[in-house]
């Protein structure tokens, strides 16, 4: 059997992997911002404030484009959160809203790799009994 290696398929998953991590973390890093005790009342307000907006516009059954359209119709949800952020950084100017998306990405990644491995472990485990019940099934019929 001869392996052929895709050429840059590495690269095409790691930009999917790490697209996905910055969707993740951009709203968990205002999520950090308002539990931060060192920032003051009006900037969590702010946050609070333009968070809450995201979350309505993302659970609203209203949107640009709607969601029956598979994967097209994440776009505008997608495009939402990088607005969200740039009103952050904009309407708190005293915040480093860049460090936050950092500390954030790093929490991030972390739950995703053990959300994947445990996703993987589910599978692996579904397929062996879906294999064991069907050699018993063969096997006692």
């Amino acid at each position: 059997m001869v392996l052929v290696k895709i050429a840059g398929q590495g690269t095409v998953m790691k930009k999917a992997l790490t697209r996905l991590i910055d969707w993740a973390a951009l709203p968990y890093s205002l999520i950090l911002l308002l539990k931060n005790p060192a920032i003051s009342g009006m900037a969590k307000l702010k946050a609070g404030l333009i968070f809450s907006a995201l979350l309505l516009y993302l659970l609203s059954p209203a949107d640009l484009i709607p969601d029956i359209a598979p994967f097209l119709g994440w776009l505008d949800d997608v495009a939402a959160i990088g607005v969200a952020m740039m009103v952050a950084e904009r309407a708190i100017p005293e915040i480093n809203v860049r460090e936050l998306e950092q500390k954030a990405r790093n929490d991030v990644k972390h739950v995703l790799f053990l959300a994947l491995a445990v996703a993987a472990a589910m599978i692996v485990i579904t397929l062996f009994t879906l294999g064991l019940l069907i050699y018993l099934a063969i096997k006692f019929w």
